[in-house]
């Protein structure tokens, strides 16, 4: 071989190794570990990693969101005895595969309420078609699903469901298909709203909660239960919301911290007895981007104005708190002790 060609030969490798490793892409971390520079990637394509500053410091978290609005505006039409309503695809699945789209649907005197069944990845429209609808006028919204949680709504116009027609297709089950037709793009159902009577007021409560507060799903349930509705129906009320209960985990740590100072695990514990998991308590938390020395000042504080301590006595008891020695003593060292 000529050095011409052994030169060519050495670019060719070249080339070939640095298009085989992804710019910017690191070894698998693990998420909450510490990361040398922002926007970097890791992790594994179930579960993606990016390099992102919080506070301070440079961690890992995951680069899943929730997926974007849909591509097109959701569509509702009257046709052959029913309302056709038509979405798409979103604008980006937020790096986690599709599973589903989630379906809402109110009338001009009702709130949203949700239809319980997710459609699949493959259905893009659907016709509703159901005797008792007949005689009022509605409007849907989409949303698209991935294991991170929901996205946005993409709202339907208002259509009728005039009064003079009959279906002649009485339904009986939450969701029943009468005919599948399959194109290259697109599977149409005959769909029924989905939900008892008591559901459906359910579902509505729940809706008006997470409207006004921030709930656990444990938590969303019992208090719908303790609104006189059965384990069964509140349930089913709090799990047609789809929510993102890492997202009111964050909601309810904030509120938390308003109201009062914790350490880092003193607020997880508070977040789990509200009835969050640990990982959504651990999310909840971390999401705040508290300053801890501030807490622990705070904390302090709020013990002199009640009770006489020394140095390493309230040092002690900020300790029992969660506070590690460090935040501790700075939480001490700002009351004068």
């Amino acid at each position: 071989m000529n050095k011409q060609a052994a030169r060519f030969w050495k670019i060719i490798a070249a080339l070939a190794f640095s298009l085989s490793i992804p710019a910017q892409t690191v070894a698998a971390a693990g998420a909450g570990s510490s990361c040398s520079k922002i926007g970097t990637l890791s992790g594994t394509a179930k579960k993606p990693l990016v390099c992102k500053k919080i506070g301070k410091k440079l961690v890992w978290t995951s680069s899943m969101t929730v997926p974007g609005v849909l591509a097109s505006p959701t569509t509702a039409a009257f046709s052959s005895g029913g309302i056709n309503v038509v979405w798409s695809v979103p604008v980006t699945n937020g790096n986690s595969p599709i599973t589903g789209f989630k379906m809402s649907f109110q009338t001009t005197t009702t709130p949203w309420l949700s239809i319980a069944q997710t459609f699949s990845t493959q259905t893009y429209s659907t016709l509703i078609k159901q005797d008792e609808l007949a005689g009022a006028t509605y409007r849907f919204r989409i949303a698209a699903i991935n294991q991170v949680g929901l996205g946005p709504y993409s709202e339907s116009n208002w259509v009728e469901y005039p009064a003079s027609v009959i279906s002649g297709t009485p339904t009986t089950t939450a969701r029943s298909t009468t005919a599948t037709t399959t194109t290259a793009l697109t599977t149409t159902t005959t769909t029924a709203l989905a939900g008892s009577v008591s559901q459906r007021n359910a579902v509505s409560k729940a809706a008006s909660y997470l409207r006004s507060s921030s709930f656990s799903r444990s938590g969303l349930i019992s208090q719908l239960q303790y609104e006189g509705f059965s384990l069964d129906d509140a349930t089913y009320g709090t799990d047609a919301q789809n929510a993102d209960w890492n997202a009111q985990a964050v909601k309810k740590g904030a509120s938390y911290l308003n109201s009062s100072s914790f350490s880092r695990t003193s607020l997880i514990s508070q977040l789990q007895y509200g009835g969050f998991s640990s990982s959504e308590a651990i999310y909840g938390t971390d999401a705040q981007n508290a300053d801890w020395n501030a807490q622990a000042a705070k904390k302090a504080a709020s013990y002199l104005k009640s009770s006489s301590f020394s140095r390493t006595g309230l040092i002690s008891q900020l300790l029992y708190e969660g506070f590690t020695q460090a935040q501790a003593e700075y939480g001490v060292g700002t009351t004068g002790l």
